[in-house]
């Protein structure tokens, strides 16, 4: 599955944003303005990768549910005349979908910054030469493994060497491209390796330890997904790449900041906060069956974007995410600035938002006790 959603990753100080400063000044005017200035369209909840700490595929999907090419291109127009600037196509995997030229192509046309989704695996020479004749914002692909072993075991597929391929042509054909790593028992071995591969091509390399529980899978049980780290070990990952991709002396120096960040977080009084990030704010989330939503893990309400409108759908998830409220315990705990925690997570993992997630919780304090003590993490 590939996502995203403007959410925290957790590392050192990860509030420093690297995006554009055009979009940040969109969605803080947004934000003003109450409008929709980014969303993601999930054309499809199929995929041929079977990734076993996904939340979102299922192998009883059904295609018949999924909106037509015609009704993702209404949507779009609807999306454009409420002001939407950013579009971000995703799946499940987005090229599943045999008309995913005519969806893209038509979207690429009215204006939209588009950006791209996808396992890399099923890129081949026609969706090539379309992304570099027409190319997206950003290509970000999700890469599973260093080898063709953890492919299988994680993915159960062997697109290794495809992916690879499909990732080395459409960078020297100029497309930006943006690694996105999720870190899992299978291929959390593998990160150096993947770090140096991003390295040595002159990549941007995405990488989380935290996976949302299998909330909208056939799995689905609130606080659980088998396929991911124990809290411990994705706090270990966490800190060892962080300690790749800064060296020593920058992670030194940010965990100093972190302290200080950590002692300024106690001062603030406990209350309930709403949500700090975009998800129903300035962005939304529409489903594969047209279900429009804060974002794409938090289906306990959506609103038929087909039926209602695009803008009456936009004013209900915008009212809905005003109910949200986080634990109020969050708001001054001393680990919030290298907490994962959400709205999505509190719902996923403990049932309702203003609960506190137990799994994000041990993932903090562990974070946190080895960002100290960080040659506990790599011994």
């Amino acid at each position: 599955m590939n996502t995203s959603n403007n959410k925290n990753e957790g590392s050192i100080l990860s509030c420093i944003s690297s995006e554009p400063e055009i979009s940040t000044i969109l969605h803080e005017k947004g934000r003003a303005l109450g409008l929709p200035i980014s969303g993601t369209f999930e054309l499809t909840s199929d995929c041929n990768f079977s990734c076993k700490m996904c939340y979102i595929h299922s192998l009883a999907h059904a295609k018949n549910k999924e909106l037509s090419s015609k009704e993702w291109i209404r949507l779009a127009e609807e999306a454009k005349k409420s002001g939407t600037v950013f579009l971000l196509l995703t799946g499940g995997e987005p090229l599943m979908r045999n008309d995913f030229k005519e969806i893209y192509t038509a979207i690429k046309d009215m204006g939209f910054i588009v950006s791209i989704n996808t396992n890399g695996s099923l890129i081949d020479d026609a969706t090539a030469r379309l992304f570099i004749e027409n190319p997206p914002s950003k290509l970000n692909i999700s890469i599973y493994g260093a080898n063709k072993a953890t492919y299988k075991a994680l993915c159960n597929n062997n697109a290794f060497d495809k992916v690879i391929n499909n990732i080395l042509h459409l960078k020297k054909n100029g497309i930006e491209i943006k690694l996105n790593y999720s870190i899992t028992p299978e291929n959390c071995e593998d990160y150096e390796k993947i770090y140096s591969f991003a390295v040595e091509h002159k990549l941007n390399i995405k990488a989380t330890t935290y996976m949302y529980p299998k909330m909208r899978s056939q799995e689905g049980v609130i606080g659980q997904n088998n396929g991911r780290l124990t809290a411990e070990a994705a706090a270990k990952f966490r800190i060892k790449w962080d300690l790749l991709q800064y060296g020593k002396d920058e992670f030194n120096r940010r965990v100093q900041g972190l302290k200080l960040l950590s002692k300024q977080q106690t001062l603030i009084p406990a209350q309930s906060e709403k949500m700090r990030c975009r998800a129903g704010t300035t962005s939304f989330w529409i489903s594969s069956s047209g279900q429009m939503s804060t974002c794409g893990v938090m289906e306990d309400k959506s609103f038929d974007a087909l039926t209602l409108g695009f803008s009456e759908a936009w004013e209900r998830v915008k009212a809905n995410t005003a109910c949200y409220s986080l634990p109020k315990e969050c708001s001054n705990c001393q680990l919030r600035p290298i907490c994962n925690v959400c709205a999505a997570a509190c719902l996923c993992e403990a049932g309702s938002t203003d609960s506190l997630p137990d799994y994000v919780c041990r993932l903090s304090e562990k974070s946190m006790y080895y960002y100290l003590h960080p040659e506990e993490a790599i011994k």
